[in-house]
């Protein structure tokens, strides 16, 4: 069987090679399983945001902002999940404005502005 250890660098390896998925459900079993540390966190909140998981990121990111305040790569996941939640957040308020594809291509301008 493999240690937790062996599982969190198959984990890590799997995110860096970009299986984001893969790697999430091995993360959430660390998670879960009590092996529950700064990497752990991280990397979750990393494939989190990712796959566009993002109002679930963003609860697990205060969490572990919470948690971690010293840790750098966990505040950086923090504010990259902070900066891709208002990303999407602008996109939707864009496209619910603009009502065709041809308006959103030739007047975003006018879409931005409409209340």
């Amino acid at each position: 069987m493999n240690t937790p250890e062996d599982r969190s660098r198959e984990a890590n390896e799997l995110r860096k090679s970009k299986r984001y998925k893969d790697a999430l459900e091995i993360y959430r079993e660390l998670w879960d399983g009590q092996h529950c540390n700064e990497y752990t966190a991280a990397g979750l909140l990393h494939c989190l945001r990712k796959l566009q998981h993002l109002d679930e990121a963003m609860t697990f990111a205060d969490e572990i902002a919470a948690r971690y305040p010293d840790h750098n790569w966990v505040n950086l996941e923090v504010a990259w999940t902070y900066a891709s939640y208002i990303k999407g957040w602008q996109k939707s308020v864009f496209l619910s404005r603009c009502s065709t594809p041809a308006e959103r291509r030739h007047s975003p301008e006018t879409c931005l502005h409409r209340p």
